[in-house]
């Protein structure tokens, strides 16, 4: 699948920049950086409205700033 997106973007970039490598490089990188940005907002949306579609309850909570990441996800779940 990694040799599949890489090979889309390294296409991309070559059609948006010929012959030109390394501004091909630069809009692979940054390519990939805005595919891999989050919209946790759009995120949040649909797993709310397809687990409305499912009747399953969900309840949104904020996760403490302090503790480790296993303290912070027992916090979260109990």
């Amino acid at each position: 699948m990694r040799e599949i997106v890489q090979s889309e973007i390294k296409a991309k970039a070559e059609v948006k920049i010929p012959g030109y490598e390394e501004g091909q490089k630069r809009y692979a990188k940054q390519y990939r950086i805005n595919i891999h940005n989050w919209s946790y907002g759009r995120l949040i949306e649909n797993i709310t409205t397809q687990s409305s579609k499912l009747g399953i309850a969900i309840k949104e909570v904020k996760q403490p700033v302090r503790g480790s990441p296993t303290e912070k996800a027992q916090g979260m779940c109990i």
